[in-house]
């Protein structure tokens, strides 16, 4: 599991239990740091970019379909490519709802 992952997943929990008291309160440990905060958020903006290249991907090869079917090895590739379009978007999402929840509950000092 990759560093950022491990950092998602601790900010997340960390959010879900803030929340599961009341949420848009801060409590002392849940609260998300301002590094934290600002790591969460270059964290976005690089799925929101990674999200874009594969979706630029997938409309170049939509743009070269023709009126004929596509063959066996195009169809393929077009459902792979799919297929991580989607990947990218969704950890996308995530990660902009971490940012979201953050941005909702504030953050403290730096530790």
């Amino acid at each position: 599991m990759s560093s950022e992952s491990k950092q998602n997943r601790l900010v997340q929990h960390r959010l879900s239990l803030g929340r599961g008291a009341c949420f848009g309160m801060k409590y002392g440990a849940h609260e998300v740091t301002y590094d934290e905060f600002l790591e969460l958020h270059a964290n976005c903006v690089a799925a929101m970019r990674a999200y874009f290249v594969e979706a630029e991907k997938s409309s170049v090869m939509l743009s070269q379909c023709t009126p004929e079917p596509l063959s066996f090895t195009a169809r393929l590739g077009l459902l792979s490519q799919e297929i991580v379009e989607n990947d990218a978007h969704a950890n996308y999402l995530g990660t902009k709802r971490l940012l979201h929840s953050a941005a909702l509950l504030g953050y403290g000092s730096s530790n």
